[in-house]
C-alpha cells in the first residue's frame, strides 16, 4: 500500500508566490493569500532576475493554479505547463473560418 503523501498547504501557497515571481512578470498582488505574497517576496529576495516577457502557458498554469487555491480547490501536482501545451486544440481545418476563434 502506498503512504498517502501529507502535502503542507502553506508551502503550496508558499511554492505559487515563489513560481510567479520567477515565471512570470505579474506584479505582487494586495490581495493574494499571505503565504503567496511571502513566497513572492522571497523569491525577489533571492535576487533572480524575472523573465523578460510572459509565456502564455506559464500564465495560464500561474493562474490556474492561484484561482484553485483561492477557491480552496487541490491541483494534482501533475497538472503541469507542459500539460496545458498538448492540451490546446488547434482550430479544426473543417470549420468554417467565421466561426473559429480568432484568438
Amino acid at each position: 500500500m502506498t503512504p498517502i503523501r501529507v502535502i503542507d498547504p502553506v508551502e503550496v501557497r508558499r511554492g505559487l508566490g515563489h513560481d510567479i515571481h520567477n515565471l512570470s512578470r505579474v506584479p505582487w498582488q494586495v490581495d493574494w493569500p499571505s503565504a503567496v505574497q511571502e513566497g513572492f517576496t522571497l523569491a525577489m529576495a533571492g535576487g533572480r532576475g524575472r523573465p523578460r516577457q510572459d509565456e502564455r502557458f506559464v500564465r495560464k498554469w500561474l493562474q490556474l493554479r492561484l484561482n484553485a487555491l483561492v477557491r480552496d480547490r487541490s491541483v494534482a501536482p501533475d497538472f503541469t505547463v507542459e500539460l496545458l501545451r498538448r492540451l490546446d486544440a488547434k482550430p479544426c481545418p473543417a470549420m468554417p473560418g467565421d466561426l473559429r476563434d480568432p484568438a
